[in-house]
């Protein structure tokens, strides 16, 4: 989480010099409490708020070009629906779907209670709560990036944990002040250097393709096992508990996982993305197994040593490779061709031999 800082600092930036726009969407008045701790603590982590509080459809015109101009949103959900459009649903509704249309990286922020239908039926206007019920429905399909606090207290805590990972996942431009351009165009100079070196070393050694010595990793069976160990929130009778599990995998079947993904060159957080996605799926079962009355998980990340061990052993056993470094100077990877033909065996063999 913390890499992101050291990529700062390391470019002579600090918090200060660089800034960083949040939307935030939320039902209205109901949230003003909520609202302005969530504001002053976005400030306190160099970020610019930027809401609307009066919802009208002139507004609305207003609200679309701040998400437009935002790095990051930030959905604030009580127990209200909100005031609604001419068509029938709310202005937070609204500009959540447009946010989602623009692929705004978004964090969800609700109340604790709000997992609660009971709760529903008692605090939110009768004629609110369907609404109310499938936009939270939405949202858990939609969202990966939901957290919920029972006191004020947490979304402090959410921000600081939460934004700082955002920052990590989805890169941004932010805005930089002036006086930081001539050490951020120094840093660019420096980086295509870096660059450049790194493609002529990438080079060297495709020409000389004998293992690295410098590597300690062992040749492993394809029918091997890996275990990956991951962390996850579990919540169970209204509160959530930190955990970690682990699921155990074969090798073969790590590489036809990522092998759609990486058939062309692509970005090395891809990685991340999908064997969390993986895990997601059976994580409750999972979490289960620790927390019998588990109803739900969230937040389900791989250890960063595991994945870092995964993609050693996928570089070292030849089955991936970077390959190159897109606009954003972000490391592509890309199946080798000895990983294509060890994953489409493996899909032929399913074919023909099915569970």
């Amino acid at each position: 989480m913390f890499a992101w800082f050291a990529m700062q600092k390391e470019q002579g930036f600090s918090m200060l010099d660089k800034r960083y726009q949040v939307f935030i969407m939320s039902s209205g008045l109901d949230l003003y409490t909520e609202r302005s701790i969530l504001s002053q603590s976005l400030i306190s982590h160099g970020f610019f708020p930027w809401e609307i509080e009066q919802r009208t459809s002139e507004s609305m015109a207003i609200a679309r070009r701040q998400i437009d101009e935002a790095d990051y949103v930030i959905l604030m959900l009580g127990a209200e629906y909100g005031e609604r459009s001419t068509v029938g649903i709310s202005y937070m509704h609204l500009e959540y779907i447009y946010a989602v249309s623009k692929q705004k990286p978004m964090l969800i922020l609700m109340q604790s209670n709000m997992q609660k239908q009971d709760f529903i039926e008692q605090n939110v206007q009768v004629k609110d709560q369907q609404k109310l019920h499938e936009f939270i429905q939405q949202l858990r399909e939609e969202q990966k990036q939901i957290s919920y606090y029972s006191q004020l207290k947490d979304i402090e805590k959410i921000v600081r944990s939460n934004m700082m990972l955002m920052l990590e996942l989805y890169p941004a431009d932010g805005w930089v002040r002036p006086y930081a351009l001539q050490t951020l165009k120094d840093e660019i100079e420096h980086l295509r250097l870096q660059l450049l070196q790194a493609r002529q070393q990438l080079e060297q050694r495709k020409n000389a393709p004998q293992e690295d010595a410098t590597i300690d990793l062992s040749k492993v069976s394809m029918n091997e096992t890996f275990s990956i160990e991951y962390a996850m929130q579990a919540y169970q009778d209204g509160n959530f508990k930190d955990i970690t599990a682990v699921k155990n995998i074969r090798w073969i079947e790590l590489l036809a996982l990522f092998a759609q993904a990486f058939e062309t060159p692509a970005p090395e957080e891809n990685f991340v993305k999908i064997i969390n996605h993986f895990l997601s799926e059976t994580a409750l079962q999972d979490a289960i197994k620790q927390m019998p009355r588990v109803h739900a998980v969230a937040k389900v990340q791989i250890n960063s040593q595991v994945l870092f061990q995964l993609k050693q052993q996928f570089k070292h056993q030849r089955w991936f490779e970077p390959v190159q470094s897109d606009e954003r100077q972000r490391v592509l990877w890309k199946m080798t061709e000895k990983g294509q033909k060890l994953s489409q065996n493996y899909v032929k063999i399913k074919e023909h031999y099915p569970k």
